[in-house]
């Protein structure tokens, strides 16, 4: 079993003009990664910040290669979104 622990910062170029647009902006997103993907994923640092936030993201599989396509894949979905920029992409993996 391999596990991959991504954390990925992003920045939202739409300008929020508050907290609550930009939970609503993340929230949505993380919803469509979900359904797309089928992955963890959560907003775990930068929750105070306007215009920068960090996702965390897992995935379990028993192939390290899937673990690879499917974290590159979120990479490609996330920069195809207009308003978003990826700043920062940090990646570990762990094996049982």
């Amino acid at each position: 079993m391999f596990i991959l622990a991504a954390k990925i910062t992003i920045f939202l170029n739409d300008r929020p003009k508050n907290l609550k647009e930009k939970r609503s902006i993340i929230s949505s997103l993380k919803q469509k990664l979900f359904n797309k993907f089928k992955v963890s994923i959560a907003e775990i640092e930068n929750n105070d910040k306007l215009h920068i936030t960090t996702l965390g993201i897992a995935i379990v599989s028993n192939n390290k290669n899937i673990l690879n396509q499917t974290i590159n894949k979120i990479e490609d979905f996330l920069t195809s979104i207009a308003n978003i920029c990826i700043l920062e992409t940090t990646v570990d993996y762990y094996s049982q």
